[in-house]
């Protein structure tokens, strides 16, 4: 009977620091990390799957479109605020 040895000694430090960089700095699903970097389907998701992600900053908040109006739709009564402002017929 033939040992078998484990693979998880054959990724590397900088293997695993490598895969993680493609899949969340640059975007790259699974399937794109594992044909670049020539590792299997499998050795990836093992991979990605021992740290958990965190991300480096929350994102920024970003303007609307409405701000520069902001004070003056809270004027409006709020009935018109919401969008249903009912007609005198029905």
């Amino acid at each position: 009977m033939t040992e078998r040895k484990s693979n998880s000694a054959a990724v590397t430090e900088e293997c695993i620091a490598e895969v993680m960089r493609l899949h969340y700095a640059d975007g790259l699903s699974m399937r794109a990390v594992s044909r670049k970097l020539g590792l299997s389907r499998n050795t990836v998701r093992r991979v990605l799957g021992r740290v958990p992600i965190q991300r480096a900053t929350a994102r920024a908040k970003r303007d609307s479109m409405l701000d520069p109006y902001l004070s003056e739709v809270r004027k409006l009564p709020t009935r018109m605020r919401t969008g249903r402002a009912r007609s005198a017929c029905c």
